[in-house]
Parts: structure tokens; sequence; C-alpha cells
């Protein structure tokens, strides 16, 4: 670790390893973060210092009043008047330090950390992205995940959506979705269910085309099964 950080900024950098061991963070989502950890450890670090220098004037004031005491009980008729003018010693005041950190003092310190962590790798867009998109398209659709990704700080494009044109992988997802839906509501009408299937899907990001035609096929094969079941009995 550089001698260029601060005592707040070593442990800023200190806290960012730490909770990035546990999950991948965006560059965005990262910088809340720190600059929410070093407005924290700053407003901490004031709170300390007063409460030291509190601690230092009752110390003081108290070894102020054992010397007066002592002298209380040596002292002769011809010395009591110049205890009249006797007075405690000064405490030194503490400096005058705000409750709040300096803004561009924290902007700094936050870049600097920031740029530490891109620079070894701890921080990526790109791969936060990938593995995103990748982990969100299992339960939502595209217009899902891309308002997703704009809320982590974010600019989708199309390549991270590749997979999505390459496969039928977001319809089977629709599809998986869509028969959860109706087991979970099979009690329910038809029609019930039907609307049920399209606004689950359109909820979770998926294209009005796509929900049109998984409801579709997903009413087809309810339909079916209810065929088949009949002709059973």
């Amino acid at each position: 670790m550089h001698k260029k950080y601060s005592k707040i900024e070593k442990k800023c950098l200190g806290y960012a390893l730490r909770i990035l061991m546990k999950k991948d963070y965006s560059e965005e989502q990262m910088t809340q973060k720190l600059y929410q950890k070093y407005d924290k450890l700053y407003k901490n670090m004031v709170e300390r210092e007063r409460e030291k220098q509190e601690q230092r004037e009752i110390f003081t004031g108290l070894d102020f009043l054992d010397s007066y005491n002592k002298q209380q009980t040596t002292n002769t008729p011809d010395t009591l008047d110049t205890l009249d003018t006797l007075d405690a010693p000064d405490t030194p005041d503490a400096p005058d330090t705000p409750d709040t950190p300096d803004a561009n003092i924290m902007d700094d310190a936050v870049n600097r950390i920031m740029t530490e962590l891109k620079g070894r790798g701890y921080i990526d867009d790109e791969r936060f992205a990938q593995e995103f998109v990748r982990s969100q398209s299992k339960k939502y659709g595209e217009y899902r995940i891309r308002q997703n990704l704009k809320r982590k700080g974010i600019e989708p494009n199309a390549q991270m959506f590749e997979h999505f044109e390459e496969s039928n992988a977001e319809t089977e997802v629709a599809e998986s979705l869509a028969q959860k839906y109706a087991t979970k509501n099979r009690r329910k009408s038809v029609d019930k269910i039907r609307a049920g299937i399209y606004s689950h899907l359109t909820y979770r990001g998926f294209s009005s085309e796509i929900a049109t035609t998984v409801t579709s096929k997903t009413m087809k094969n309810i339909d079916r099964d209810n065929h088949d079941r009949d002709n059973h009995e």
C-alpha cells in the first residue's frame, strides 16, 4: 500500500477490499460506498478527538484542585492573599475541526482509492456487466435487465446481450416463468391465467412480442393437458 494514503483512506481501501471478497460491485456502486465510509470514519474521528479534549480538560481541572488543596493545608496567613490571584492553568484548545469532511479532500481521496482498485482489476464494469446480465437473464427479460444495469451506473450496450440474439435463451426463460405461474395459479379461470402470465412476463422485462408468444404457447399447452385429462377420465 502506498504511503500517500491518509489513515482514513487506508481504512476505506481496506473496507473496499473486504466487501469485494464477498461480491462484485460496479464502479458507481463502489464509489458511493466509499463516500459513505469516508464520511462515517471522519465523523467518528471528530467525535473521538472531542471526547479526548473533554477528558484532558477534566484531568487538568482535577490536577489544579489537587494542587490547590495541598497549598491550603500548608499556607500561612501571610500567603493566603496570594491564593486570591491563583488561576487554573489554561487547557490548550482543540483544533476547530469541521463536523463534516471537506468535499474536495473527500473527492480526491475517493478518486485515488478507485484508481487503485481499477488499476489492480478489483473494479471492472465490463466484467461486472457480463456476470450481472448472465445472472439476471435467468429470471428477467432484456428490458428489465437494461434498467437494472442503469441503476448500477452502467450504460447497456448490444454486446452485453449477444447471447440473447444468438439463441432462444430469453424465450426459454420466459416459457419457464410462464409455466411456473400457470402451475401456481392453476385453480384460477383460464382468462385470469392468460392475463396473469402476460402481466407477469412484461413486469419482468420481457418484450410485448415475447410475452404474447409465450402466453399463447403456454395456454395451448394448458388446453392440451386439460383435453388429455378429460379423455382419460
